[in-house]
Formats: structure tokens, sequence, C-alpha cells
């Protein structure tokens, strides 16, 4: 199966240049680039303030530093059902992540590309693609 291209966007104008294949149901279509400007600015305190964002970033720091020590190990990449590659560490950092914030936002939405969508907020929702 082929995927059609991710075009960035810059100011306004597209790099031609610039085309990867979609390897994942994160990434967006064609038309609409890939990881478009976020307009609004993010209020932390959704989050639940300075120190929310410090946990979260702890977790995230230990997921990968989990995925340093298992690429220290040798990388083994697998093929998922879309024959895009997958490695123990992508999956180890996505674990460690959605536990985290399933635990700590019930309510939020998360995203992942090994495991899917969980939730439905739009208001707090967190896309990790290790």
């Amino acid at each position: 199966m082929r995927h059609a291209p991710i075009v960035y966007k810059k100011a306004g104008a597209v790099n031609e240049n610039r085309r990867l294949p979609h390897t994942s149901p994160l990434h967006v279509t064609a038309s609409k680039g890939h990881a478009p400007y976020m307009g609004i600015a993010f209020d932390l305190d959704r989050l639940g303030g300075s120190s929310a964002l410090q946990e979260l970033t702890d977790v995230i720091v230990h997921a990968g530093d989990t995925a340093r020590q298992q690429y220290a190990n040798g990388i083994v990449t697998e093929k998922k059902p879309d024959r895009s590659p997958v490695t123990a560490a992508d999956r180890a950092i996505e674990h460690t992540v959605r536990e985290f914030v399933l635990a700590r936002y019930p309510d939020a939405e998360f995203y992942g590309e090994e495991t899917g969508r969980h939730g439905n907020n739009a208001a707090l929702r967190f896309i990790v693609d290790p």
C-alpha cells in the first residue's frame, strides 16, 4: 500500500522538496501538511501548572532513558501491519507515557502511534509518536 506524501508548509508556502510518505495514523493529510502550526497559545493551567509540566517532562525523560538503554543493546525492528517499522523502544516509550497520562489525566484524550486513540477530549489531547 502506498501512502500519500506529507507536504511541509512554512509561512504559507509549500516546500515541494520535502515530501515524505505517511507512515502513521497520526500524520495528517497531505493537503493540510505535517505538524501544522498551532495558532492557539497553550494554557499551562489545563495541564495542572508548571509542577505538572515538570512531572510530565520527568516521565518523558525516563522513557527516553529506557529507550536509549534498549538501543545500546541493539535495535530490532519489526514491521507493523501497514509495513512501517517499529521497535521495542518505540512501544516502551509510548506505553510509559500512555500509562502516566491516562492515570494523571483520566479525562484527556491520548493518541499514540502504536496504541491508537483513547478518549475524546479536544481540550486536552496528548499525541505520542515515538
